[in-house]
Order: structure tokens, then sequence, then C-alpha cells
């Protein structure tokens, strides 16, 4: 077994290592996982706080799914749309730092077409101010 892995795995709760273990055990590699086991057996966590950490576990990764699935409302929309700039990036960046990945995608999106929007409305009064 990797050395690392269970250097790593001693400090980390029993929590963590619970959560890594039961719930978010796809998301790391087979040798962190076996560390992660080894280490509940050699702390020796009673079932029943397994349970309950497992429950948590669970209820905040729900939490966190449905969080970054939330959408962009339509007033944002409209802000990012006909006001692009520094406030828009700005929301982008916090949204998406707090986990509010869909949303922060779609600013994005609903800012790149206010920008869109504006270069061509630029660019058609450029071609009308032409002297044909």
């Amino acid at each position: 077994m990797n050395t690392s892995f269970h250097a790593v795995m001693k400090k980390k709760s029993d929590k963590e290592l619970i959560s890594l273990v039961f719930v978010n055990s796809k998301d790391y590699q087979k040798e962190a996982v076996e560390a992660a086991q080894l280490e509940l057996k050699t702390r020796n966590v009673s079932l029943v706080r397994k349970e309950e950490i497992i429950t948590d576990a669970i209820e905040e990764a729900e939490f966190y799914e449905k969080k970054a699935e939330l959408k962009l409302s339509l007033g944002w929309k409209i802000l990012c749309f006909f006001l692009p700039g520094f406030i828009t990036i700005l929301i982008i960046i916090i949204d998406f730092s707090q986990g509010y990945d869909k949303r922060s995608m779609q600013a994005m999106t609903w800012t790149a077409w206010g920008v869109t929007f504006y270069f061509s409305l630029g660019f058609i009064g450029f071609l009308l101010d032409l002297n044909w």
C-alpha cells in the first residue's frame, strides 16, 4: 500500500474518511480508498457513528449538486445582456467560486451575447456612417 496515502489518511477526521470511503469513493484512486478503509479499521469507529456521518455526507452532496444546477434568473440574464462588463464578470467569478456552476456558465453566455450585441451595433453604426 502506498505510504503517502496512509500518512494523508491519518490526518483526516473520521467524517472525512467515512465520506471518502462510503460516499465519494469514485472520486479517489483505489489506493487512497484502501488507505482510508484501513485507517477507519485502525480507529475502530462505531457503526452508529458511521451511519450518522454517511447520512450527513449524502445530504451535503445532494445540497451541492442542487446548488450547482441552479439556473440564472431572468433579471440577471437581462442585466448580463444589457450591461456586460466588470459587474457581470464579478458575478460570474463569485457564483463559480461558490459552486453555482450552471448559473455562472449561463451568466457568462448572456454576457458574451451582450458583448456581441454591442459590437454588432457599433459595426452597423460604422457601416451607416460610411459615405457610399
